[in-house]
């Protein structure tokens, strides 16, 4: 069992020497005899001594912002496109909102503000129901707007019948 451990450490030695070798074949004149085996050599050019990297295995995987990774852009829109662009005019009681990315003040997160009517001054004018009053449906989903649950027992073949029958469901769609 001690063999393994013997064999390692005779593997990093023999290791260390043909680099401490290839280094020393290399390297300038002055830096020849250095201990220190971080770069594969020393070069000098023009007066100044630059040390040599060890070479990279590839290994395939390219990181996302290394150089040789950077042929497209993550921006698909650029700013001056982006400011300038038509947006949608989104308020609080659109039936639709378009998804957008999330934003407190966006419109679609907002609640429907009510609006007030402030009468006039002097002015006496009959107003029937709650003119500040909020309409219902914005609340609604569309499952509620236009689901009707059916009769499964009332299942019927006549054309007038049935045509009634879905009529009366077409208003029951509209309350």
């Amino acid at each position: 069992m001690t063999s393994a451990p013997v064999k390692d450490q005779t593997l990093q030695k023999s290791k260390e020497e043909t680099l401490r070798r290839t280094k020393m074949d290399k390297s300038a004149p002055f830096f020849k005899n250095t201990k220190v085996l971080s770069c594969s050599r020393v070069v000098v050019k023009n007066g100044q001594a630059v040390a040599v990297a060890f070479p990279q295995k590839k290994t395939g995987y390219k990181a996302t912002g290394s150089y040789g990774n950077t042929g497209k852009s993550a921006e698909t829109v650029s700013v001056s496109h982006a400011a300038h662009s038509q947006g949608y005019y989104m308020h609080a009681g659109m039936g639709s909102k378009p998804l957008v990315n999330y934003n407190p003040n966006s419109a679609r997160n907002r609640l429907p503000q009510t609006s007030v009517m402030m009468p006039y001054k002097n002015s006496s004018q009959v107003i029937i129901g709650n003119p500040s009053a909020v309409d219902k449906g914005v609340y609604r989903t569309t499952y509620k707007c236009y689901y009707t649950p059916h009769a499964l027992g009332t299942a019927v073949t006549n054309g007038g019948i049935l045509s009634e029958l879905t009529r009366q469901a077409h208003k029951q769609q509209l309350k």
